[in-house]
């Protein structure tokens, strides 16, 4: 009787330990190389496998990221094309009503010339400041 309640005292102790709960944390694209053993003692081919799949997603990324500069390349270019032609198309505009104030004015209409040629100046004042606000 004596043998039997020293086993189940033992058993008491062993249940008595404290158990602590372990968490690991890695980051990156392959778990550690401990880790990686591991796997490795599962099936033989995990850790290749793991490998190959951390490198095609790793190239898949760097396809995704070289598409997207080429996409952004080709936007600024465009933003640049789109600028340039508004800067040429309101100067021409710019200058006909600059030049059909002028007719106003050499026709006898003095004041509606003046008055065209203050709104053109106020138009391009208002458009300047509202490209220099959204520059900074």
């Amino acid at each position: 009787m004596s043998q039997s309640s020293h086993k189940q005292n033992i058993g008491l102790k062993k249940n008595n330990q404290a158990k602590t709960p372990q968490q690991f944390h890695y980051a990156g694209p392959l778990p550690p190389s401990n880790e990686l053993r591991n796997y490795g003692n599962i099936d033989s081919s995990f850790p290749d496998r793991i490998v190959a799949m951390s490198e095609k997603q790793m190239k898949h990324r760097q396809e995704l990221e070289s598409k997207s500069a080429e996409v952004s390349s080709k936007n600024s270019k465009s933003n640049r094309i789109t600028t340039l032609l508004g800067l040429i198309f309101g100067f021409i505009i710019v200058m006909f009503a600059l030049t059909l104030a002028l007719i106003m004015i050499l026709k006898g209409q003095y004041w509606n010339g003046v008055f065209a040629i203050f709104g053109i100046i106020g138009a391009i004042a208002i458009a300047w400041s509202k490209s220099n606000k959204s520059n900074k």
